[in-house]
């Protein structure tokens, strides 16, 4: 069953989440989500992932069904509010300066955002997130729409980046935190696997 979502916030977004079949999908998406596989498909706009919480729903409902250890709740949500950060900013709105060292370009990149999410242009394009399971792993898959890139720099040693270079710095944090960490469709994934929890009983 795939569940229309009409109105987005996050009370309708998590009772959404608990009842649906296999996708939940904002009017819009739905082509978007089409090909993407998963127990659990979830497809907002770029508009509505930026205002509703939909990490913390989703992390909440992985160890709700047992699927996610509790004790990694905390290393879950920074990594899926991490990794929709970065398809969201990165990807759909194609804002690529984030090294806002000084108040004047801090302020630019704040405009910019702000300009983005009201174009209706950037606003409606589709991310979803998707949920997978196998035998030892939960997988979550946040695909975006953006033009992809080649995340090079998970292999480059430490010394060969700058003191202030950024760059990347959120990608390590979903290695970091999360168990597996892989890029697909051109760097339009991103796939964060988590040890399943042991079957009770």
């Amino acid at each position: 069953m795939t569940v229309v979502l009409p109105h987005i916030d996050d009370q309708g977004l998590g009772r959404a989440l608990r009842r649906a079949g296999r996708a939940c999908v904002e009017a819009g998406t739905e082509d978007f989500i089409e090909h993407i596989d998963g127990i659990l498909v979830l497809g907002l706009t770029t508009a509505s992932a930026f205002s509703t919480d939909a990490g913390t729903i989703l992390a909440d409902l992985l160890i709700e069904r047992g699927l996610i250890d509790e004790a990694r709740r905390s290393d879950l949500r920074l990594a899926l509010h991490e990794a929709l950060a970065n398809g969201l900013l990165h990807g759909n709105l194609e804002l690529h300066s984030h090294n806002a060292q000084t108040p004047a370009a801090f302020l630019e990149n704040a405009a910019l955002l702000e300009s983005r999410l009201a174009s209706p242009d950037y606003a409606r394009r589709p991310i979803a997130i998707a949920i997978s399971l196998n035998p030892s792993f939960v997988e979550i898959a946040i695909t975006d729409s953006g033009k992809g890139y080649s995340p090079e720099f998970l292999s480059a040693p430490p010394s060969d980046r700058t003191a202030g270079d950024r760059v990347g710095h959120g990608l390590m944090l979903l290695a970091r935190h999360s168990d597996g960490l892989r890029f697909e469709a051109g760097g339009r994934r991103v796939i964060l696997s988590f040890q399943r929890c042991a079957r009770r009983g």
